[in-house]
């Protein structure tokens, strides 16, 4: 099980640009938990950047193989966070520049907790920002 700790601390003044979102709302912690064990942690963190890059990947890995290679534009070092697939075992294994621990894990662990993801995200933006997630 995958879970990902955030608080959204800061939110575009203009969205008229397309990567308002990606750009700017940023969380002034953000951690991932893999089965109960925090592996990640991260202060001003481009939440929506990793969001939207999960989400593209998700889309793109109806497969269930394949890596997961975050880079963001706040961080020289990579990967932020990556999702690296086990031909071998089918696993996944949890590597980061900021890695605080090992981690194993399945795909559907990964697509699972993107959706409590995207509501927890979704649930923030709400209320702090009056912004609805599309």
């Amino acid at each position: 099980m995958i879970r990902y700790t955030f608080n959204i601390n800061k939110f575009p003044d203009d969205l008229s640009w397309d990567s308002a979102l990606i750009c700017e709302v940023e969380s002034d912690y953000f951690s991932i938990f893999i089965n109960e064990i925090e592996v990640f942690k991260n202060q001003e963190f481009l939440v929506y950047e990793l969001f939207d890059a999960l989400h593209k990947w998700l889309i793109k890995s109806k497969d269930c193989k394949g890596d997961f290679y975050f880079v963001s534009m706040d961080e020289e070092e990579e990967p932020v966070v990556a999702f690296l697939y086990d031909e071998g075992s089918g696993n996944y294994h949890f590597e980061s520049v900021f890695k605080l621990a090992d981690a194993v894990f399945i795909f559907n662990d990964i697509a699972e907790s993107f959706i409590q993801f995207k509501t927890d995200l979704s649930n923030q933006l709400l209320k702090k920002y009056k912004y609805s997630l599309k």
